[in-house]
Parts: structure tokens; C-alpha cells; sequence
């Protein structure tokens, strides 16, 4: 878990806001990990987020909204930080502090931030006032320019956010006195039998949906194995345990190694399953501590990835969602796999619901 805070200035003391975890989200959103309360500020600005090691990242999600790195306009989506990185967003300056980041290119860094108050909750003192950074060249100059560009990127925020309903309603107009639309009620009506309709086919009991939730739970991953006498499945299974050891011990050089490794120590005691045999032989000694080691890894990592993409979720942040289930078919790429499942029928609800994005 990465480790790191913020600091500011509030009545001309130096403040902290300490955050142990990942990734952090910044904006004028009050669902944000850090809110900047002022129209200058996008309502999702921007992510610190934690690549691993010492590497942090600012990732600029604002199209409009002015975003400084040292002084100095981010220029590209994601901004590397360094320990003491001065970040500004729309009118206020804060400090970006670790020390689990790298050390500034040079070394050190100037005075502690200032310009940001901060509430209880974090949230930032509209009533501070800066001289705001500007741009090289054509850009945004100004605070009103820049709370003009974030109410036009929140309007078209909104918009992009409009479900299919809420169109259709807007487009045929909701004036007084206008007649109701009459594709609109024939849509209604098509919504009212459909779900109808899947109520009275899908009446199974709460007993019997629990019991089919749980036997598509328990298995982890679909094996299938084949041979033919006892001595040949034995050979079978020791090779399998020789691949499965060889592939958790580089569980860390490609990105589905555990996931195979794993499966591999499956299928040898499927294999000595097969072949009538009841206890692993002495080369197989180790295999019930590798099974629980690489299924606690993998457990975990699943219960990461469901934590992110909730997270994700619940900020409307569908490119994060999207990259989060491609990262869980990429940890898990057997099809069978619970977790591949998983990832594959949230991608399908996405895709329904007109969410998923482009390029995925």
C-alpha cells in the first residue's frame, strides 16, 4: 500500500492530508478522495496514482480546467511526481510529498505550497486568491476563463453521463402545454411488459438462486485431464508440479504466471485423481503449501481488482472500469475461470448499458 500526503497552507500553517492507499482522486466532487471546492476546479480533476516501486503519477482527467506541474502547464495526461512536486490545480497550489517517491531531478525543492485552505473534510477555501499560472502561448489566462471552461466541461460531462431516456425526453421537448409524445408512450408500454414479462420467467426461489450462485462459485477453474493406467498418471503429475513450481517461481516475469501456475498444481491432483491415486508421492510433497500460497495470492489480487473497479463504479469512471477487466483477463486468462467470468459478464453489462468505451 503506498504511502504519501499533501501539503498546504491554511492561515499560514503548514497542513497535511496523509493517504495510504494507491490512487487518490481530486476534484470539485464532493465523492472525491480530496475536494478543491471552487469553480476553477474540474468536478473530476485528477488521480495521483501509485505505478509501483517509487513511480507516481498525476493524471489530468480536467479537458479544461488549468493543471501546472512546477509552475509549468501539464502538457500530456499523466505527469510523473516526485517527492516535494509542486501541482496546481485551476487556483490552487498544494505540495505532493512520499517517501516512497523518487527524489527530484536536481534535488530538493522550494518553500511549502501555499494558496489552499482546507475544511474539515478537506475541501478548499474558495475565498483564496492566486495569481494564476500562465500558459506558453494560446490558452487559458484567467480565473474567469477558467471557471467558464469548467462549467462547460461539467455541461458537457452531464450530458455524455444522460441515459437514452433522458434524450429522448429532452429531445421531444417537456414545455407546458405540449402533447405527449406518442413514441414516448409506446416506449413506456414496451417497458412495462418487458418487465413483466421477466418477472414471471425468472420466479425462482431465493433458495434455489443462492444454491446456483454458490455452485458456480466453487469451482475456481474448469480441468480436464486424461490418461490412461496409474503409472502414466503419476508421470503426468509429476510434470505438471515440475511446470507448476517452475511458473510460481517466476510468478513476477509475466503477467499470468501465477494464474497458470496454479491451475497446473490442479491439474496434477487431478491427474493422480485420475489414475486411482490417493496420497502425492515425495516429489509432490509440497504441493498442498504451494496450492493455499498461490490461491491466497490470487484471492487477494481478485478482491484488489473488485475493490478498483467498485471504486471506479461508483465516480462514473468507465475508461478505469474498462481497464480494470482487461487487467483481470490478463491476471486470470483461462475463460473457465471464475474470476475471467466475472470480469466478462461486467464488460457485457457495460457494453448493454452503453458505458463500455472505445479502444478496449
Amino acid at each position: 500500500m503506498a504511502s504519501f500526503w499533501i501539503e498546504f497552507e491554511q492561515g499560514g500553517e503548514l497542513h497535511k492530508a496523509t493517504f495510504e492507499s494507491e490512487s487518490i482522486s481530486i476534484g470539485r466532487d464532493r465523492s472525491s478522495d480530496f475536494i478543491l471546492d471552487h469553480p476553477t476546479v474540474s468536478r473530476q480533476h485528477a488521480l495521483i496514482v501509485h505505478q509501483g516501486g517509487g513511480a507516481f503519477q498525476l493524471v489530468v482527467l480536467s479537458r479544461g480546467g488549468l493543471t501546472a506541474v512546477e509552475g509549468q502547464p501539464a502538457t500530456s495526461q499523466e505527469v510523473d511526481l516526485y517527492d516535494g512536486t509542486m501541482i496546481t490545480l485551476g487556483q490552487h497550489t498544494f505540495r505532493f510529498r512520499s517517501q516512497m517517491a523518487m527524489q527530484q531531478p536536481g534535488g530538493g525543492f522550494a518553500q511549502p505550497a501555499s494558496g489552499i485552505q482546507s475544511g474539515a473534510d478537506g475541501a478548499a477555501d474558495p475565498k483564496t486568491e492566486q495569481v494564476p499560472v500562465k500558459p506558453d502561448g494560446p490558452g487559458i489566462v484567467s480565473w474567469d476563463e477558467i471557471a467558464a471552461s469548467s462549467l462547460a466541461e461539467e455541461q458537457a460531462e452531464l450530458e455524455e453521463e444522460e441515459s437514452d431516456f433522458q434524450r429522448i425526453r429532452r429531445a421531444s421537448g417537456s414545455k407546458k402545454g405540449q402533447e405527449t409524445n406518442p413514441v414516448l408512450v409506446g416506449g413506456a408500454l414496451l417497458l412495462c411488459v418487458g418487465i413483466l414479462a421477466f418477472v414471471f420467467l425468472n420466479n425462482d426461489s431465493e433458495d434455489t438462486r443462492i444454491i446456483q450462485s454458490q455452485q458456480t462459485d466453487s469451482v475456481p477453474v474448469e480441468i480436464e485431464v486424461s490418461c490412461i493406467e496409474a503409472s502414466a498418471c503419476q508421470r503426468d503429475a509429476l510434470r505438471a508440479y515440475e511446470r507448476a513450481a517452475a511458473l510460481l517461481e517466476s510468478r513476477d516475469v509475466e503477467t499470468g504466471n501465477l494464474f497458470d501456475g496454479y491451475k497446473r498444481l490442479l491439474e496434477a491432483k487431478a491427474l493422480l485423481e485420475e489414475g486411482g491415486i490417493q496420497e502425492f508421492p515425495s516429489e509432490m510433497s509440497e504441493w498442498q503449501e504451494k496450492h493455499d500460497s498461490a490461491r491466497d495470492d490470487l484471492d487477494a489480487m481478485f478482491r484488489d481488482f473488485r475493490m478498483r473497479y467498485h471504486q471506479a463504479s461508483t465516480r462514473n469512471r468507465f475508461q478505469e472500469m474498462a481497464q480494470v477487466l482487461n487487467a483481470i483477463e490478463a491476471f486470470f486468462p483461462d475463460r473457465t475461470a471464475r474470476e475471467n467470468r466475472w470480469a466478462r459478464d461486467k464488460e457485457m453489462e457495460m457494453k448493454s448499458a452503453g458505458i463500455y468505451p472505445g479502444g478496449f
